[in-house]
């Protein structure tokens, strides 16, 4: 997708979102507010209904009480009761009253039998109406009944009663009079800013319309109804959105009056009601498509404006990143792009000239590698050759196109010190030495060495490997040297070490069967020189001869279950009065709960006897401990001085050959012995399967030497 496209679609999406979050927000408060006026004006309607409500009835009732308590009214009644007289007077008298009040349609009189004997409506005289509620309690008080069904009337009817009393107070008689329902529903139907839709009726207990109510315009009084509404109101539940009687959805109030028993309902359509916040809908989705299209105009403007230089700078990239470092910027505007492209074009001037540099870098570096008079193979962190030396193929005899990952790989599996294959070494990234290797009637080293670089992440710092480079050199001359020496060396002391032995012997015999022919001092002297001196030769030669052999792998070391403890116990033993003389003290820590070593017994009998006495040798006064512990299915043998220590500068010469821990073969003085004892204790130790180590050492303070061997499991 395009920078522009994506810039209107931005913009566009948030004038959208934003819209359609300010319109449902303006809307739901709209039509809350709404409802709450409407609520409020249900609510004074519904006040103004009942007062209305209570007014009437309150009215018919006092007219009828005033009627009752007339005196011609109750002399003429008197006299009727008494003596039969006056009815046509009292009648004359009730249809004059009933003319001056349109809210009572009948007015009749009981006896106290419950006899109509007077009515406003002639059909009814002569009914007898002793169980209705008007006339048992009308006898006692004035009495007001309850809406409901009259079956002698046929509809719904609500009855006021007074009793009538004489002079002396006895009751006579009851007066009543029927409430007009249909003045009643007129004051209900008087909207009262309800508008088109709203309305405002009466239910009585039983569910049944007490008024007119609008789907009923033919008459009144016929209709049960089972609203949510009514329900709600008959149960003492408040609610403002339900379904009417005629299923339309309206907003109401309604108020339950407990003295008259009825349910007083004021209702409005919720569609005139909401009719503004509609209106408000339409015409904010009218608005905000209007924004939202103008937003969009003026977006693909502003999109232009922003990604036209952005597409420019972008082509200009392209180019530089084909290697094109001289393309010219073309964007020069005065904003944050404009400072942008300035910077860019900074920037590739920089790397312009860093190339160039580079490239003369490199060109320098080539030219060391090709001019080196050893093989140079770079690797990449896949293992893959991706640089080599024109002197590799040379050494290697082979065309340059057969020089490949894999030749490498078998190259190195030819080496006689083969340790770990090369992928370890990669995975370790450390560096690796590959000795005598045989290859075309040649001895190569190889030298593995891992380019690495450290990255920082989460606070840690992390070596990376992004290569590894393989130094190969012809040692052919040097191992061809070599040999000839220890060929010479091994010619030498077999040669050697006959006669030595003769002068050994002879300079014996001369010392034990003629020492007292020589009485000469100096002549003594001189045999035992000989004596000790053909000692040293003889253990210089044996030495020689051994390595000879070591080297070879003519030893036929034995590998059986030795106790190291037995060993070390007999070395000691036989160190003890050299290492007495010197006032040094031997302690040994035994471990009786050791498993056996497995490895050849004279042999690691030699190895103790050679690390002990050069701690012996190498300590002017003090102790020596020795340690054996159990470590990982190997057996640690540790010996430990308090002698003179080893530099830091001779700790690389360690069990190299004809070195000295003290000295090198480059300082060696007056240091006595071949510099062989190291090497060939680590040349038996690593035949038998284990190691031997500089564990420690300090100057002045001593020194620790350890090796392992495999452990009986």
């Amino acid at each position: 997708m395009r920078i522009k496209t994506k810039i209107v679609l931005i913009i566009a999406t948030l004038v959208v979102v934003s819209a359609v979050i300010t319109g449902i927000t303006q809307y739901i408060s709209s039509k809350q507010t709404v409802q709450k006026n409407i609520n409020a004006h249900l609510e004074s309607v519904i006040t103004l209904k009942e007062n209305q409500f209570s007014d009437f009835l309150e009215g018919k009732r006092e007219y009828i009480e005033q009627i009752a308590n007339e005196t011609l009214f109750k002399k003429f009644l008197s006299e009727l009761i008494e003596k039969g007289e006056k009815k046509e007077e009292i009648s004359a008298l009730l249809r004059e009253k009933l003319l001056y009040q349109n809210g009572i349609f009948e007015l009749f009189v009981l006896d106290t039998n419950g006899k109509i004997l007077i009515s406003t409506d002639k059909q009814q005289e002569g009914k007898f109406r002793s169980d209705e509620p008007y006339f048992i309690s009308g006898k006692k008080n004035v009495f007001f009944q309850n809406f409901y069904h009259s079956i002698e009337i046929g509809k719904i009817a609500s009855t006021v009663s007074i009793p009538i009393r004489d002079d002396a107070g006895k009751t006579i008689g009851v007066f009543a009079g029927r409430l007009n329902i249909e003045i009643l529903s007129k004051l209900m139907a008087e909207r009262s800013g309800l508008g088109e839709t709203g309305e405002t009726y009466l239910v009585n207990k039983y569910n049944t319309i007490v008024t007119q109510i609008r789907s009923n315009t033919s008459g009144t009084f016929s209709k049960m109804i089972y609203t949510e509404g009514i329900k709600n109101c008959l149960s003492g539940i408040n609610g403002s959105h339900y379904t009417n009687y005629e299923n339309v959805p309206v907003i109401g109030i309604h108020k339950w009056i407990q003295e008259k028993e009825i349910c007083l309902v004021a209702e409005i359509k919720q569609s005139e009601a909401y009719s503004p916040i509609d209106s408000l809908r339409t015409l904010s989705i009218i608005v905000s498509l209007g924004s939202i299209l103008f937003t969009i105009f003026i977006g693909r403007i502003l999109a232009r404006s922003i990604s036209t230089p952005i597409l420019k700078l972008k082509e200009n990239t392209k180019q530089i990143a084909q290697g094109n470092l001289d393309t010219i910027i073309s964007v020069n505007t005065n904003d944050e792009i404009g400072e942008l492209a300035f910077d860019f074009k900074k920037m590739t001037g920089q790397l312009n000239e860093y190339t160039k540099n580079l490239k003369e870098e490199k060109a320098k570096l080539l030219s060391s590698i090709n001019s080196l008079p050893l093989g140079f193979i770079l690797f990449n962190n896949k293992s893959e050759i991706i640089l080599k030396n024109n002197i590799t193929k040379n050494i290697l005899l082979e065309d340059e196109i057969n020089i490949n990952e894999e030749m490498i790989s078998n190259l190195i599996k030819k080496s006689k010190k083969f340790e770990i294959p090369i992928e370890e070494c990669v995975n370790q990234k450390r560096i690796c030495e590959f000795e005598k290797i045989e290859w075309k009637n040649k001895v190569l080293r190889i030298i593995f060495s891992p380019i690495v670089i450290s990255k920082e992440e989460k606070q840690k710092t992390e070596e990376i490997m992004i290569g590894y480079v393989l130094i190969i050199e012809d040692v052919t001359k040097i191992e061809t040297l070599s040999r000839t020496r220890d060929e010479f060396f091994a010619i030498a002391s077999h040669e050697l070490r006959t006669p030595l032995t003769a002068i050994k012997g002879n300079a014996e015999l001369l010392g034990k069967f003629f020492e007292k022919e020589v009485k000469n001092e100096e002549v003594s002297e001189m045999v035992s020189d000989i004596q000790k001196e053909s000692v040293r030769l003889i253990s210089i030669t044996n030495e020689f001869l051994d390595v000879s052999k070591i080297e070879q792998h003519q030893t036929n070391l034995q590998r059986i279950p030795i106790n190291l403890n037995s060993i070390t116990k007999t070395v000691i033993e036989e160190l003890q009065v050299i290492a007495a003389q010197k006032r040094i003290s031997i302690i040994f820590d035994e471990n009786k709960n050791l498993v056996a070593a497995i490895g050849d017994r004279d042999r690691i009998h030699q190895i103790l006897t050679n690390l002990i006495a050069n701690a012996i040798n190498h300590t002017v006064r003090g102790k020596i401990m020795v340690s054996i512990s159990a470590e990982n299915n190997y057996i640690k043998t540790s010996i430990t001085d308090t002698g003179i220590g080893i530099s830091d500068e001779n700790k690389k010469y360690l069990f190299e050959k004809f070195q000295q821990a003290q000295t090198n073969i480059f300082t060696r003085g007056e240091e006595k012995g071949t510099g062989l004892g190291l090497y060939i204790s680590k040349l038996l130790i690593e035949d038998m399967g284990g190691k031997i180590w500089l564990e420690k050492s300090e100057e002045n303070i001593g020194s620790t030497f350890s090796f392992t061997l495999p452990a009986v499991v």
